[in-house]
């Protein structure tokens, strides 16, 4: 039996995929920054070479073709292929200041391609700063709908499109305490049993069943986004299983 594959969309350091090698996963780790791909490939030297994880120093977009890539000199996590976007919500106007932001000329690839060549997903991470939306919409067309899916949620347009493609349950996990909330946090194994993972700050922290209490229905989610404001956090979501 094949092992169950994960997408980590908007890999970044890399955080995230020694989360989803430690739960006993495939990984496919897609980031559009060269240097943090670069890093990664030497961090996980020996999960490359025997084929659990495969890093592709791609972006996603609507389509196939080169775009670019802002590379955030003083935070990678702000990396993104907008920068007005990103920094909408900044006191200071957004702009593409070189002392700011280094462009880089990126491929770019639709998800759903990627997809079709590695195969089938459990999970898909989507942080992809400013193109989650886009992202999602490129799924919903090509009816790819993993039993897990997660993206990070600033706009409602997230939330809206996760129920359009027929999640009805999730769960929300806030970014800005990921470290704290889920130092040495219990999380399960394919393999059967569990273990003890700290999530770094920045990392997009525990999916699925490792996010601890209840899966909530779409207007129980709604009420907890809404209370939260927005903001730095990925929504969850799962189709409801026939008990």
């Amino acid at each position: 039996m094949a092992t169950p594959i994960v997408y980590d969309i908007g890999m970044n350091n890399g955080d995230n995929c020694e989360y989803y090698l430690k739960k006993g996963y495939r990984v496919i780790g897609v980031e559009a920054n060269p240097f943090l791909c670069e890093q990664a490939n030497k961090r996980f030297e020996q999960e490359v070479r025997t084929g659990r994880l495969t890093i592709l120093n791609l972006g996603v977009g609507p389509q196939s073709g080169r775009l670019t890539f802002y590379i955030h000199k003083s935070n990678s996590v702000l990396s993104t292929f907008s920068p007005e976007q990103v920094l909408r919500v900044d006191a200071e106007p957004p702009s593409r200041n070189p002392d700011t932001w280094l462009p880089a000329e990126v491929e770019i690839r639709r998800l759903s391609d990627i997809v079709r060549f590695f195969g089938a997903p459990e999970y898909i991470k989507i942080d992809v700063e400013g193109f989650d939306v886009i992202t999602l919409k490129d799924l919903n067309e090509h009816k790819i709908y993993p039993d897990y899916i997660s993206a990070e949620a600033f706009e409602v347009d997230t939330f809206c499109l996760l129920v359009t493609m027929g999640y009805t349950e999730f769960k929300l996990v806030n970014g800005a305490d990921v470290h704290l909330v889920y130092a040495d946090h219990e999380i399960g194994l394919l393999a059967g049993g569990v273990t003890r993972h700290n999530f770094p700050a920045h990392s997009a922290g525990p999916f699925g069943e490792d996010i601890p209490g209840p899966w909530l229905d779409k207007v129980g989610i709604l009420g907890v986004w809404q209370q939260h404001g927005g903001g730095w956090c990925d929504i969850h979501a799962r189709i409801a299983r026939s008990v």
